[in-house]
């Protein structure tokens, strides 16, 4: 009897069961325990899981308020999603639906939809008859427009339709009168919709990352409005009605074109945090004290000169950050300023700083790097809560020990160290450091580039002054990656261009090959009738011989007509070459050099000749002689002698002959 009373009580213990958390489990279907639960079950969790499908027992969970499926591979929801008809909350954010099923429209109660990061392309037309919406989030869905029958919507309170490409709103959202929170952020409008004006009861208003130019002078119906973010866009003016916000906590205009700032802002009595970074303002408004509530103010990077002595009046204020300014000094009335903890004003012009700075007793960080600050005042002994004081970039520890030191101007004493005074930028040697004066970034690259070079057994012998190829680089990006193919597809083209020209060369050379001895022949006959022709005329004893391998390079045989061009070449030569100069010398030279002459390319018919060596060049317009190389298209006649007086004639490719001495080659006389 006992043990029933247990198993009844076991029974109405499971049937209570009202919240299952399935979150983060790796499940790649729903559950089969979820079923058995189905009468009493109000809220199901399965989110950051694998599921793909969604079972036809889960919609039999009537009695479900809150289901969570966000964060899945879900690529549809079933039409049976209308017989949860007692859901309030529906998650199916970070999937890939590309719809909602229209029959969404019977779930009356339903409150709130998130359905962010799907590539839904548009409004489901099923969630525009939810008149009991209050909170919809349709954040990076691909949204290019809004339907017209949106503002049905009327009871709704936080509208998200950040990170789509949207650049207009429909006039039926003028029915909204109940939203608080609407963020816009992320899309392609160009100008403030004129609709958000009849929104009076917005507190949050999210502008930031459009293409606005200008906030309206409309903003001052938002009395209610507490955060404002139009940050990223284009704004070059903002209308002075923004100080009819005094509700405002947050104003953030950062990363715009704006040049000054209303000096309405003063009656933002309520502002906490004001951020005005990365624009081009020269100037504060004079009664920026007024704002007693500040709390942080960040205005780095504009081109502010001065500060308004009414920042004393800023009790509250823990945070000022003024880097990359053109700040050269502080009001002294900032010393007033007793709670604040950080102050950053780095990349100034500060020359000073007033020892009112000594009383901010509450001082924890202060940054004043890439100034010119010749010494701190003595003040700042008081400074018992200073945990970090930045003079320099490469400074090694927060706190340097500060010395006692006197002004050689002014004789006050004043404090110093090592790192000051700070020296400007254009003082420091040369163009390779760093605004702290260490080494530029570049420096270091160039270094670490050639310590990165891959190194190999016995490089000791190698040229280190020469780039290695082989470096280790970054992961390329895929456009890096991309272009990199390219440019490895027509390496290879070239490649193979290059193969098929060697191969044409190699059976060229082949060709060559077999009609070398054809060509030896022709060469020994055109030697002996070369030496008869100068012995018989100038030369009584000559040691003047034809070299036979050299004429193996000709690449075709020579026909009649070129060798009768290189007769009227040699004894072109054999007459300009005095006949003291043919003396009988067969001993073969201590040194020989293989460049004993150089010749240099002359006038037509010219002949140029230097000391000991004779450098003969004959230039015919028609064939254009000159002495470059012997694979060029031009003809070539080149006598060279050298110390031996042993002179060679070598036939050169394209009908040139160079006549130059070859130690190697052992020298023939010519029967007297």
């Amino acid at each position: 009897m006992a043990f029933i009373s247990c198993l009844s009580c076991f029974t109405k213990q499971e049937e209570e069961v009202t919240e299952l958390d399935y979150r983060h489990c790796s499940l790649d279907d729903v559950p089969n325990d979820v079923f058995a639960y189905e009468r009493t079950l109000e809220v199901l969790h399965l989110d950051s899981n694998n599921i793909r499908d969604l079972p036809r027992p889960l919609f039999h969970c009537h009695g479900l308020r809150h289901l969570g499926l966000a964060d899945n591979e879900l690529g549809t929801i079933p039409q049976a999603l209308s017989s949860l008809s007692q859901l309030v909350t529906l998650d199916v954010a970070k999937n890939v639906l590309t719809d909602i099923p229209e029959t969404i429209k019977q779930c009356k109660q339903l409150a709130v939809i998130e359905a962010s990061v799907n590539p839904l392309q548009k409004i489901p037309e099923g969630c525009t008859q939810l008149v009991s919406l209050t909170e919809l989030y349709l954040n990076d869905c691909f949204l290019e427009y809004i339907p017209a029958n949106f503002g049905r919507l009327a009871k709704l309170k936080i509208l998200e339709l950040r990170e789509n490409s949207l650049n207009s709103l429909p006039k039926s959202m003028d029915r909204l009168v109940n939203l608080t929170r609407i963020d816009l952020s992320q899309n392609q409008f160009s100008e403030v919709p004129e609709i958000l004006g009849a929104m009076t009861e917005l507190e949050e208003l999210w502008l930031d990352g459009n293409r606005l130019k200008t906030l309206p002078a409309m903003l001052g119906r938002f009395s209610k409005l507490r955060h404002l973010d139009a940050s990223f866009n284009h704004l070059e003016s903002v209308a002075p009605d923004i100080g009819n916000c005094t509700a405002l906590v947050n104003l953030t205009l950062s990363t715009n074109d704006l040049k000054e700032v209303p000096a309405t802002m003063e009656s933002l009595v309520n502002l906490v945090t004001l951020k005005l970074d990365d624009n081009q303002i020269e100037k504060f408004p004079e009664n920026l004290g007024k704002m007693a509530s500040l709390e942080e103010i960040f205005c780095a990077e504009n081109f502010l000169t001065t500060l308004p002595p009414s920042i004393g009046w800023l009790r509250k204020l823990h945070s000022l950050n003024v880097d990359e300014n053109d700040l050269e000094d502080f009001p002294p009335e900032i010393g007033s300023c007793r709670n604040m903890k950080i102050l950053s004003a780095h990349g100034n012009k500060l020359t000073g700083l007033p020892d009112e700075l000594g009383h901010i007793v509450n001082l924890a960080v202060l940054n004043l790097v890439g100034n010119f600050i010749p010494h701190l005042p003595v003040s700042f002994v008081k400074l018992k809560s200073i945990t970090a004081i930045w003079l320099a970039n490469n400074q090694t520890k927060p706190l340097v020990q500060l010395n006692h030191d006197t002004d050689p101007y002014t004789g006050q004493k004043v404090l110093t160290n090592f790192l000051l005074p700070q020296q400007p930028e254009h003082d420091r040697d040369g163009d390779n450091n760093s605004d702290s004066g260490s080494f530029h970034a570049s420096v270091w690259e160039e270094e670490r580039s050639k310590r990165s070079l891959v190194k190999w057994a016995g490089e000791e012998t190698l040229d280190h002054d020469k780039t290695g190829n082989l470096r280790r680089a970054p992961t390329p990006f895929p456009k890096e990656m991309r272009a990199m193919a390219i440019k490895v597809q027509s390496m290879r083209e070239k490649k193979a261009a290059e193969d098929d020209r060697n191969g044409k060369r190699r059976q060229s050379r082949e060709y060559r090959g077999r009609s070398s001895r054809h060509r030896h022949r022709n060469a020994e006959k055109m030697e002996e009738n070369t030496h008869g022709q100068y012995h018989q005329e100038e030369i009584p004893s000559s040691n003047f011989a034809i070299s036979p391998l050299m004429l193996e390079r000709q690449t075709v045989n020579l026909s009649q007509e070129e060798q009768n061009i290189q007769d009227q070449m040699t004894a072109t030569m054999a007459q300009v070459i005095p006949s003291s100069r043919w003396t009988d010398s067969r001993k073969s030279p201590d040194k020989v050099s293989r460049d004993s002459g150089v010749t240099s390319p002359s006038e037509a018919g010219s002949v140029t000749t230097e000391c000991s060596d004779v450098n003969i060049g004959v230039v015919n317009h028609s064939n254009m002689f000159q002495h470059e190389n012997v694979d060029s298209l031009t003809n070539v006649l080149s006598v060279q002698s050298n110390p031996s007086n042993g002179l060679t004639v070598h036939n050169a490719p394209n009908n040139g002959l160079k006549v130059h001495n070859n130690p190697t080659i052992p020298q023939q006389s010519q029967p007297s």
